[in-house]
């Protein structure tokens, strides 16, 4: 189950890096919101499922913030943007 997981974890931090890269450039773009959301909840839940609860704790906190995007109650500016790309950061050092 470990080697499904980890190719999936580093398919979704992929893409969560380009995401996030555009969300700077596009901070009002609702689906690309979504998008960051759906990676990380995908994330989240793909890591508590194998047991690395770090992971999904880190994930689950990612998680949070964009859904404060995505409710309007946050701007995607870039402090959530930094805060977004450390969380990558930590995401990607787990895995590694």
């Amino acid at each position: 189950m470990i080697d499904p997981f980890l190719e999936e974890c580093h398919d979704r931090l992929e893409s969560l890096s380009t995401q996030l890269l555009e969300l700077e450039a596009r901070p009002d773009d609702p689906e690309l919101v979504k998008a960051v959301f759906r990676d990380l909840h995908t994330l989240k839940g793909s890591a508590g499922f194998v047991g690395l609860t770090k992971m999904a704790r880190v994930a689950h906190a990612a998680e949070d913030l964009v859904g404060l995007v995505r409710e309007g109650r946050r701007s995607a500016d870039r402090a959530v943007v930094d805060a977004l790309l450390a969380c990558l950061d930590v995401l990607q050092a787990i895995v590694q």
